[in-house]
C-alpha cells in the first residue's frame, strides 16, 4: 500500500488507504495518513467517547475500541465528500442476543495535505450506542 501524502491527494483515496490499512492491521500505513496534529471526536458519554490528538491519541482509542469492534459486523453502507471532507456512512451490528446493536454512524473525515487532521462520528442513536459500549 502506498503512503498518500502529497498536497493533490485525492480525499478520498486517502481515507480509503486508511480504512484499508485499519483492515489489514499495517499500522505504519495507518499513521501514514493521519496527520501528526489529528484529532479524533467520539461523542456521547461511553467509555471510549472522547477527543483523541495526535496519531498516539487514535491508537489509544483502537486499543480502548478494539474489545467492542471485534463483535460487531460492520458494513459499508455509501460515501460522498468533495476534495477536503469524505463523508463515510456504516452500519454496526451485534448480533449477540445478550446484547444485540444495530448502530448507523457517520464518519467524517477532514483531508488535508493528503492526510487526515480530523474525523468526527456521529451516531444514529447515541443512547443506544453508549449503552451497549458502557459508561
Amino acid at each position: 500500500m502506498s503512503n498518500l501524502t502529497s498536497s493533490d491527494a485525492n480525499a478520498n483515496d486517502v481515507v480509503t488507504s486508511f480504512f484499508t490499512a485499519l483492515v489489514t492491521g499495517d499500522l505504519v500505513a495507518v499513521k501514514g495518513v493521519v496527520a501528526d496534529d489529528v484529532t479524533w471526536i467520539i461523542p456521547g458519554r461511553s467509555s471510549v467517547a472522547g477527543e483523541y490528538h495526535g496519531p498516539d491519541g487514535v491508537f489509544a482509542f483502537f486499543e480502548k475500541w478494539g474489545p467492542f469492534a471485534s463483535r460487531l459486523e460492520t458494513t459499508h453502507d455509501g460515501t460522498t465528500g468533495d476534495d477536503r471532507t469524505v463523508i463515510v456512512r456504516m452500519t454496526s451490528r451485534c448480533t449477540d442476543a445478550a446484547q444485540p446493536l444495530v448502530a448507523r454512524e457517520c464518519h467524517v473525515f477532514e483531508v488535508e495535505e493528503g492526510r487526515i487532521h480530523k474525523m468526527t462520528e456521529y451516531q444514529a442513536d447515541q443512547y443506544d450506542f453508549d449503552a451497549w459500549v458502557g459508561v
